[in-house]
């Protein structure tokens, strides 16, 4: 299983802080991707178990360290620097966007 978009991570990071919510505008905005990605994200979460939702126990997650394996050579090596390059983008972009 290759996913290259780093929000993966970050959502299933993201749902250990208190007041997670997994609605799409949620993570939308505390990610800062857009709701077409946060959608497919969490659509996409599901559909491998790594999340799921329950009406009374609400949502639970199934993963307990990073979808990335970088000691695992034998995936994809264009998929683990696809996620590398946007990890380093995202912190670019942080520089200018957070106050230190």
């Amino acid at each position: 299983m290759a996913m290259t978009d780093c929000y993966h991570d970050a959502i299933l990071d993201l749902s250990k802080v208190p007041g997670f919510d997994l609605a799409d505008k949620y993570i939308s905005r505390r990610l800062g991707i857009s709701l077409f990605q946060a959608r497919s994200a969490i659509q996409r979460l599901k559909r491998l178990g790594l999340i799921s939702v329950d009406e009374n126990l609400g949502w639970t997650t199934h993963c307990e360290r990073s979808l990335v394996n970088f000691d695992d050579t034998s995936h994809s090596t264009q998929a683990l620097r696809e996620y590398q390059k946007q990890l380093l983008e995202l912190s670019k972009k942080s520089i200018d966007e957070v106050p230190v």
